[in-house]
């Protein structure tokens, strides 16, 4: 198991376009990659600050993804919409109640 958290500051008045962008592009892509489990993404409009956590199979399948070329379109263009780069956080283990 991999899941990987990403938290980003989305730049003044972009969060909107931030959203619009994780709708189409990244559930698109990533919902129909093998390996891929669940995703989620966490917005707090007020601060700017918007978390994603994607659990994949293994690190492999998520470093799959990343290559191919829906992973470098996102990273793309996430990138001008952030203040500050991103802060990546990578798990192995995922605790259920």
């Amino acid at each position: 198991m991999f899941i990987r958290s990403v938290s980003y500051e989305i730049k003044p008045g972009m969060m909107e376009e931030a959203e619009q962008l994780y709708h189409t592009l990244t559930r698109k892509a990533i919902d129909s990659r093998e390996g891929f489990e669940q995703g989620y993404a966490m917005i707090n409009s007020k601060t700017g600050v918007a978390v994603t956590v994607a659990v994949w199979t293994s690190k492999e399948a998520f470093e799959e993804y990343n290559a191919t070329e829906a992973g470098k379109e996102m990273a793309e263009r996430v990138s001008p919409l952030l203040a500050n780069p991103p802060i990546v956080t990578e798990f192995d283990k995922l605790l259920r109640p």
